[in-house]
């Protein structure tokens, strides 16, 4: 699956490359077409999923729980010559994934739920632009 998205993508962007003519005039191309206006909401909504997807899930991956306050750490470094510092990232501002949290099969799915569900929406309101 991944491989033929990296593909598609790929080919997109060599074929805009070689193209023609500019952008624009595809576009104009496309509406002289007259599809109904739901071919083109469905035709939009398949290209704003994807991408909705993807940021909802990262948000998902990347959110903060539980803030905390930052602290500095020290660091030591190999040459005597520098003087490394370091902020420490505030404990409860690390990744949600990567601090184990929301770990446990029911919090999993409400979590993969709610993205689904902010996921449509958005996909939803994109293709209504």
């Amino acid at each position: 699956m991944r491989a033929a998205l990296a593909a598609g993508i790929f080919a997109s962007a060599i074929t805009y490359g070689v193209l023609s003519h500019d952008l624009m005039y595809y576009v104009s191309a496309i509406k002289s077409l007259n599809l109904s206006p739901t071919a083109v909401y469905l035709a939009k909504f398949t290209v704003a999923f994807p991408a909705s997807y993807h940021v909802w899930n990262g948000i998902r991956h990347l959110v903060r729980w539980q803030p905390r306050r930052a602290s500095l750490a020290r660091v030591d470094c190999a040459d005597a010559n520098l003087a490394c510092v370091r902020t420490a990232a505030p404990r409860g501002a690390q990744q949600a994934w990567d601090t184990g949290r929301f770990f446990t099969l029911p919090q999993v799915y409400a979590t993969g739920y709610i993205v689904l569900g902010l996921t449509t929406a958005s996909a939803a309101f994109l293709a209504y632009l």
